[in-house]
């Protein structure tokens, strides 16, 4: 009798710690905790690959952290490739940090190139920081910035010169 009381105690204490699957924190290995999954097929290795995560917080590494990332195809290796990232805050090694990237086409190595960027501060290394870009193809290099202003202004200069 009482080796069946000791089963049944140690029986719902092994059911009281299993976690909950649905709407719940998963643990899986170490890599992804405390995170809300909807829809995914996930690869724990070093990457997350072809997912759909809403709502959560993903530690894979030490990559993505703290992210909101919705209908994305991600590769978490040093980079992030062909995903659409929204209203996110995502540190990936030390190239992206604080940033909203909508509908873009990421390559992070050194350079950012051929993406649309909304409302972003960007911090690429040390390339570029605090601005705003909208559908532009960036070139790091020498600021070329006011060229059309300042043509304008030459050009009307030559202007009341010659008709003087």
């Amino acid at each position: 009798m009482i080796n069946i009381i000791v089963y049944n105690i140690l029986l719902v204490m092994q059911t009281t710690t299993k976690k909950s699957v649905v709407d719940s924190s998963i643990d899986v290995g170490n890599d992804i905790n405390k995170k809300r999954v909807v829809d995914s097929s996930i690869d724990v290795g070093n990457y997350i690959n072809k997912k759909r995560v809403v709502d959560s917080s993903i530690d894979v590494g030490n990559y993505i952290n703290k992210k909101r990332v919705v209908d994305s195809s991600i590769d978490v290796g040093n980079y992030i490739n062909k995903k659409r990232v929204v209203d996110s805050s995502i540190d990936v090694g030390n190239y992206i940090n604080k940033k909203r990237v909508v509908d873009s086409s990421i390559d992070v190595g050194n350079d950012i190139n051929k993406k649309r960027v909304v409302d972003s501060s960007i911090d690429v290394g040390n390339y570029i920081n605090k601005k705003r870009v909208v559908d532009s193809s960036i070139d790091v290099g020498n600021d070329i910035n006011k060229n059309v202003e300042i043509v304008a202004l030459t050009l009307a200069m030559i202007s009341t010169k010659t008709c003087r």
